[in-house]
């Protein structure tokens, strides 16, 4: 895999997909300096106006992994940049975003609204400009860079316009988390009463001029619809059977949304707008983004037909018992697919991966390596004793009684080495922040702690807990991922996950005890499970 054959062929030449290789190597091994060692390579075949991408999960391993390159090369010429969006704080400035106005910004580009406009354009020949423009750091970072570490979100838009096209795409840690919308975070939903009521639809958007053919069939495809999904039992999954019944064909839901569409209403944006301007336009933006979940929606159906899945994945009915009327809404939560600008030569590195959780998003996956290594070196103690948050985290006095235990166990053992990393849920963490801790203890969270080296010569290292997610988030990832319905086995006989005797080697031996683990029966969602729970838990384990 090289840099130089990263140019897309002319349309007239048989296209064929990139190569995608996938590196399983255990933390600790390596993979850090693998990729020093090979960027001098794709940096010396890569053409001028191209830039080697690398995606990782947390902004703190983009400004690590930037800091090791510079020191590895620092005499290298090379131009690098940590690409942060508007959202991001600012590096530079403690305290600030990114972009100074970023709620509104993220707001209109949410309706959307092109933001540029904000920054700067011209007017009668004079450069109009955003009175945050010259202190703004989305803006800063605006600059030609022959490396680019980016975070894995971005994998699923087109890269921002003032980054050279990426050759090639090295995936620094398990990205699935970051490609799974709505699964994490504020819900999105449809109500079922924008989805019945009828909208008119202009003949062009932003035009004012009605297409009566358009919104006539808008809603009588609307009207199908409605009435399909309203008979459905809230919380379950949306059977396709429920489409398919009413007898819309896919391009017809296609045909729906791009209707829906046509109705976003136009978003004018100046940088010498007032803020009260400024809000006129953000309202409208809202409306906008209340239409554009809707777009979503059908084309969330559109695929689900398209691909003859049994179920509508990542949709759900549910009923808001707090409105004084019943008050019912469609929530969504979609798999991204990795942006046509990001489908160049790439390397997939994980010391935890399972390739079935990547292929929905690499199908084109070829080779795999994996590496693995003693540690002969490291003693692990376990103490059996429930961490889990309901124990630890609230006012309760049983709860202030359990995290002094714990902060007594850190004081104990703090005493014993120079250097002693905590790692924990992240409430946990923050109720230790309020805490005195030893001045040489320091701590970190699961799923903010991947990939990160800077702890590597601690002397002790405190895992506290583990993040075991609830069997129906586990469900959920899984059906995002893998477009299929999951399945709860007979071994089920409540709402959480049954228990299976697995066998617990000892260091050195070949035996060990048996021991009660938590699994599902659905293989889809055991990796899926596997990936939130053991795989962090190694991941922080492998901090140390």
């Amino acid at each position: 895999m090289t840099a130089n054959n990263c140019p897309k062929p002319p349309a007239t030449e048989l296209q064929i997909d990139p190569p995608v290789h996938g590196i399983k190597a255990m933390t600790g091994l390596g993979k850090t300096t693998f990729v020093l060692k090979i960027l001098p390579q794709f940096l010396a075949e890569k053409q001028e106006g191209q830039a080697i991408y690398i995606s990782v999960p947390t902004h703190l391993l983009a400004d690590e992994l930037a800091e090791k390159i510079r020191e590895r090369f620092p005499d290298h010429p090379m131009r690098i940049l940590t690409y942060r969006g508007l959202t991001a704080d600012d590096p530079e400035q403690v305290g600030l975003k990114m972009c100074r106005i970023s709620e509104d910004a993220n707001d209109l580009r949410q309706g959307g609204a092109d933001i540029r406009y904000l920054c700067g354009t011209k007017r009668d020949g004079e450069d109009i400009l955003c009175p945050h423009y010259h202190e703004c750091g989305y803006k800063r970072q605006q600059r030609m860079a022959d490396i680019v570490i980016m975070p894995q979100n971005l994998l699923a838009f087109a890269r921002p316009s003032f980054l050279y096209p990426a050759c090639v795409l090295i995936n620094d840690e398990f990205p699935v988390p970051a490609l799974l919308t709505g699964l994490d975070g504020p819900a999105r939903s449809v109500t079922l009463y924008d989805i019945r009521s009828s909208r008119t639809v202009p003949v062009s958007e932003g035009l004012y001029r009605t297409d009566k053919d358009a919104t006539r069939f808008l809603e009588g495809v609307k009207s199908k619809i409605a009435s399909a999904i309203e008979k459905v039992e809230p919380g379950k999954p949306i059977p396709l059977s429920a489409i398919t019944n009413t007898g819309l064909t896919s391009s017809e839901i296609l045909e729906a949304r791009d209707f829906t569409l046509r109705c976003k209403k136009k978003i004018t944006l100046t940088p010498d707008m007032t803020a009260g301007e400024r809000q006129l336009e953000v309202t409208v933006a809202k409306d906008n983004k209340r239409l554009l979940m809707e777009v979503r929606f059908w084309g969330l159906i559109a695929r689900a037909l398209e691909s003859k899945s049994k179920i509508i994945p990542g949709l759900r009915l549910e009923v808001d018992e707090k409105a004084e009327k019943r008050f019912l809404s469609v929530r969504l939560r979609w798999r991204e697919e990795i942006h046509e600008c990001w489908q160049v030569p790439t390397l997939l590195l994980d010391a935890t991966a399972n390739w079935d959780l990547y292929r929905p998003f690499w199908p084109n996956i070829d080779r795999t390596y994996e590496f693995d290594a003693a540690t002969p070196h490291i003693n692990i103690k376990q103490i059996l004793w429930s961490a889990a948050k309901a124990k630890l985290l609230g006012k309760t006095e049983t709860q202030q009684n359990n995290r002094s235990r714990i902060f007594k166990y850190i004081e104990a053992r703090s005493t014993e080495f120079k250097s002693v990393l905590v790692i924990c849920q992240k409430g946990l963490e923050e109720e230790l922040a309020r805490t005195s801790l030893p001045d040489n203890v320091v701590t970190g969270h699961f799923n903010g702690m991947r990939g990160i080296d800077k702890f590597g010569n601690v002397e002790c290292l405190i895992v506290i807990g583990r993040p075991q997610p609830q069997p129906d988030h586990a469900e959920m990832f899984a059906e995002l991922v893998f477009d299929e319905e999951t399945v709860r086995g007979p071994e089920w006989d409540g709402s959480y996950y049954p228990n299976i005797k697995v066998g617990l080697n000892f260091q050195g031996e070949n035996s060990g005890p048996a021991v009660k683990m938590e699994y599902h029966t659905d293989p889809n969602v055991e990796d899926a499970r596997r990936s939130i729970c053991e795989a962090e838990l190694i991941q922080a384990i492998g901090r140390g």
